[in-house]
């Protein structure tokens, strides 16, 4: 009985005014959670660590062989997550940027143009408009030009 009483005590709480019990949220309890997740984490690493570091003690050929393996691993995987963010920025900057060399400036569309819209553009660049009217006509051109 004491222990539902503790629990009672510490929950906060208030009834609304349709008569609901509505649980109140405070910045301590809020703290308290991410900081007991952050000590477990911690704790769990180090945990980790030690266990790495006797298996290596206990295994040193072993050890020697792995490092290496799991090095060239880990620099592959980072040299791919670059390489495919790269070709994110690319692939955007094709599809949104348009560079108009008679007044030196970069022009951003709001959307990708669609095939129809690719040889609209074409059709206009080549009989000398300007980019950003045509952007415009199009009704794709950002607010904000770039030079």
């Amino acid at each position: 009985m004491i222990e539902m009483e503790k629990q009672y005590h510490d929950i906060d709480a208030h009834v609304s005014d349709d008569g609901k019990v509505v649980e109140d949220w405070s910045f301590k309890k809020v703290f308290d959670t991410a900081k007991e997740a952050v000590v477990n984490t911690w704790t769990a690493v180090k945990d980790t660590g030690k266990k790495v570091k006797k298996w290596t003690t206990d295994n040193p050929e072993m050890a020697a062989l792995l490092v290496p393996v799991f090095g060239a691993a880990l620099v592959g995987g980072i040299n791919h997550m670059t390489l495919t963010e790269a070709d994110k920025k690319d692939r955007y900057r094709q599809d949104h940027e348009f560079y108009d060399p008679g007044v030196d400036v970069t022009f951003d569309s709001t959307r990708p143009l669609s095939t129809t819209e690719k040889r609209y553009f074409a059709q206009r660049r080549r009989s000398g408009d300007p980019v950003d009217e045509i952007l415009s006509d199009l009704g794709v051109l950002k607010g904000d030009n770039k030079k």
